[in-house]
């Protein structure tokens, strides 16, 4: 084949894969980030905040959204765009003029290892730093108790144990209708019932301040209860701030230079957490090899030309099949890292063992063409059992007759 023939070939199989995959990957991750947006609407419903804030709050989990989402978007371009080659006859063209099916995966190879490159970069810096941020807002708006309690006619629970009611708030900042459960203590519960108040902060501690009002006291031991009336009793909320504005970071939030460092130089409680840590670490070099190998499967079953409609339904639901067969021992693999540090192995051995495996294939021109032929045995059969049945019952209406 003329070699600018080829070159104007490599270009446009991979403007259709590399078009296909950025669509793909945002629709699937505009879907999932939706779902995943709405667990936290509270943050807007009850914690009073504005809707751009939790926009840019959800949008933080969109990187590491796209770092599982992306080998998925690939394996699905590629799918589509060779199942598009194979119905407008130019996978037998290409064949016909002389081409080999390498013309048609070479392009398809450097898209994939772009997706790689992407994934990586996302996994190891990009992906940590969003959740982490993620996780440092949240925190923030839930330690706001000025927004969250002054909401009127809201149920607001503070902590496990003790909600807080406000019926009305004024211009000027006063609070009416005031109710505060206090069942923290399974001994002793509080009721607060005050006519008005107002949040109050003197330097770092804050207190809702409640005027004319009374405190029941319930003893569940003795079955009793007494009233006390007040005029003015200040309730400490700085506990509760103090407390939910520090955010613990978890596993996933962390950044992968903090991860390595805790693996180098862990303390008594990250050694105990040794496993995780170091299964986390090596989940975040392992994703992008995923993107690689999904390609090298969706290639090695659509690079042949299928001669007709039902092989190319058989080569997609293959390559589909082996995909999730081969991510599902890698996530089976990564529980494995995380109680043993021998799980490591097979958590790379996976994608790169497999890959391999269909680089040798697919430069050897292997054709993976036995579900083809299955089919085709199968159809045969049933053909068959169809023509017998119609023999059998055209011979009794003939003895009939």
């Amino acid at each position: 084949m003329n070699f600018g023939l080829g070159a104007k070939i490599e270009r446009y199989v991979m403007w259709r894969g590399l078009s296909a995959f950025l669509l793909t990957t945002i629709t699937l991750t505009v879907i999932v980030w939706m779902t995943q947006a709405l667990r936290e609407i509270d943050l807007v419903t009850a914690k009073g905040q504005t809707l751009q804030l939790f926009l840019i709050i959800s949008s933080l989990a969109i990187p590491s959204l796209v770092v599982v989402l992306a080998p998925i978007a690939l394996l699905i371009a590629i799918l589509y765009t060779m199942n598009t080659l194979h119905q407008e006859s130019e996978l037998v063209i290409i064949a016909a003029a002389g081409g080999s099916p390498k013309r048609v995966t070479r392009p398809l190879l450097w898209l994939s290892l772009f997706v790689a490159l992407l994934t990586a970069f996302l996994s190891i810096y990009v992906a940590p730093a969003g959740l982490k941020q993620l996780r440092g807002h949240v925190t923030q708006v839930r330690a706001d108790l000025i927004s969250s309690i002054m909401i009127p006619g809201a149920f607001t629970d503070v902590d496990s144990g003790l909600m807080v009611h406000i019926k009305e708030r004024s211009v000027d900042g006063f609070l009416g209708g005031i109710l505060i459960s206090d069942t923290r203590n399974p001994e002793i519960s509080f009721q607060y019932l005050a006519d008005r108040g107002a949040l109050v902060e003197t330097g770092p501690s804050t207190y809702l301040v409640m005027q004319n009002g009374n405190i029941v006291r319930r003893e569940k031991a003795e079955n009793s209860s007494s009233i006390i009336e007040f005029e003015s009793y200040a309730f400490d909320l700085s506990q509760f701030r103090e407390r939910t504005t520090k955010a613990g970071y978890r596993t996933k939030e962390r950044s992968t230079m903090e991860l390595l460092g805790d693996l180098l130089n862990p303390d008594a409680e990250e050694n105990s957490k040794r496993s995780e840590l170091g299964a986390e670490l090596h989940s975040r070099f392992v994703a992008p090899l995923y993107a690689f190998c999904f390609a090298m499967v969706a290639m090695l079953f659509m690079a042949s030309p299928q001669t007709t409609r039902s092989g190319q339904g058989i080569a997609i639901l293959s390559a589909t099949a082996v995909a999730v067969a081969i991510r599902g021992v890698g996530f089976a693999a990564e529980s494995l890292a995380e109680n043993s540090a021998v799980g490591v192995v097979p958590l790379y051995a996976i994608p790169i063992g497999a890959t391999i495996i269909c680089l040798i294939l697919l430069w050897q021109n292997v054709r993976l063409d036995f579900a083809q032929r299955v089919a085709d045995r199968l159809a045969d059969i049933f053909e068959k059992l169809i023509a017998s049945r119609r023999a059998a019952k055209a011979d009794a209406e003939a003895f009939n007759r």
